[in-house]
């Protein structure tokens, strides 16, 4: 089993017809369409990404439901907050060595 992350086609790489750019978590990455030769791939479309592939060619209503259970997946459980070094620490915790 692999995680597919859901991105939305910014631009088609003019130089690289296997290119294009696909934001994703607020971030613009380049990614490789050329297993999705059968599609037609335009900007504003949404699909599933794994290791800087694209799966699947997906609708938008399968893109929100993919990213809400990522972002409820990711999501520090209860009694748990950021440390300072960016690590979860247990409420209760300073988050230092003693």
């Amino acid at each position: 089993m692999c995680l597919g992350i859901p991105g939305r086609v910014v631009s088609l790489v003019a130089t690289h017809r296997d290119l294009a750019d696909v934001e994703t978590a607020g971030m613009t990455r380049r990614i490789n369409i050329g297993l999705l030769s059968e599609e037609t791939i335009e900007p504003g479309d949404w699909i599933l990404i794994h290791a800087g592939f694209a799966l699947e060619k997906i609708d938008e209503d399968k893109a929100r439901d993919a990213l809400a259970f990522l972002s409820e997946y990711t999501a520090d459980p209860p009694g748990v907050r950021e440390g300072p070094d960016g690590a979860g620490v247990a409420a209760g915790d300073s988050g230092e060595t003693p």
